[in-house]
């Protein structure tokens, strides 16, 4: 069992496609969860992420195993 910590800063670029939204504007949005490893066979997450310069809501989310 443990903790995790999220955070993410990026820009959004789709390479000039038609209807599509580019800016200079840097995103930012940090967030946390735990995870567990019942019979160290399998990880399970449970995360929360949130826009920090937004008034949008956060986003929770399960996952299985570790992203690398």
């Amino acid at each position: 069992m443990g903790i995790n910590f999220i955070a993410d800063f990026g820009r959004i670029w789709s390479g000039g496609l038609p209807g599509s939204i580019d800016t200079d504007e840097w995103h930012q949005s940090a967030g946390a969860g735990i995870w567990i490893a019942p019979f160290q066979a399998l990880v399970i997450a449970f995360d929360y992420t949130k826009s920090l310069n937004s008034g949008e809501n956060g986003v929770p989310f399960v996952r299985f195993g570790f992203l690398f």
